[in-house]
């Protein structure tokens, strides 16, 4: 999409290179900025295997992208989880879920170099931070503000708008692969949806970055939440509509 529409369009990911194959860029890379990298193991999940690149080993296969990319609330770094329901790919029926959560690291964030390995510090991971004894828990889905999850219920408009936007791009970027899926083995496409996970770290000049996508999201602690307040339809229309704007502006 970046190539076919232009790189500012869809610059939605933070650097990320992944090896083996782009080893060379991100020595490179690596050479100029030695802050915090993650390095997260393929196919994997719950936080299994994520750690900080420390300059020692790292591993044949894995994903690598560069943590710098964040703001932090009372000292700590946090990302925001949305759940997304996509019920067609062929007529772009995308729809978010009115839950929205943000999810606190349990340790206060020190740039330092010598803080490069605490996880509970620099990872937001759900999985990874409930090990901590450092975690809160807050089982009652009417208090939006304690513990390690918070709801994001306030006056957000703004910045939903440009995480919309993000989402819509992201389920683009993915479109050409699943729909040829889907008309290949899927007959009748109203048989077929997926909820995704998303995950976005939002920056300093509150821009919204894409994480990760997960394609087996926890709901456990959010599921009353999510039976209350329902869903918002986010796309469709406004999938081809973006599509038009941006051939407009090209």
């Amino acid at each position: 999409m970046q190539q076919t529409h232009g790189f500012q369009n869809f610059h939605i990911v933070p650097q990320t290179f992944v090896l083996p194959a782009e080893f060379q860029e991100f020595s490179s890379s690596f050479s100029k900025d030695k802050g915090a990298w993650i390095i997260k193991p393929v196919a994997s999940s719950r936080g299994r295997g994520i750690y900080l690149y420390d300059n020692t080993l790292i591993p044949a296969v894995c994903i690598i992208l560069n943590g710098v990319f964040f703001c932090i609330s009372a000292g700590f770094k946090f990302d925001v989880r949305l759940y997304v329901l996509v019920t067609s790919y062929l007529i772009y029926s995308v729809f978010l879920l009115a839950c929205v959560c943000c999810r606190f690291a349990t340790v206060k964030y020190d740039h330092a170099t010598a803080n490069i390995k605490n996880q509970f510090m620099h990872l937001t991971n759900y999985s990874v931070n409930k090990k901590s004894s450092d975690y809160v828990n807050c089982d009652d889905p009417e208090v939006e503000d304690y513990g390690n999850k918070w709801s994001m219920s306030k006056d957000t408009t703004l910045l939903m708008g440009q995480i919309e936007d993000l989402i819509i791009k992201a389920v683009l970027s993915a479109e050409i692969h699943i729909a040829t899926a889907c008309k290949m083995l899927v007959p009748h496409h109203c048989n077929c949806f997926e909820l995704y996970g998303f995950d976005v770290l939002i920056d300093s000049n509150l821009k919204p970055w894409l994480l990760e996508v997960n394609l087996s999201p926890s709901l456990a602690r959010f599921v009353s939440k999510i039976l209350l307040l329902g869903s918002g339809f986010i796309a469709s229309d406004k999938c081809h509509c973006y599509l038009r704007s941006l051939h407009c502006a090209l």
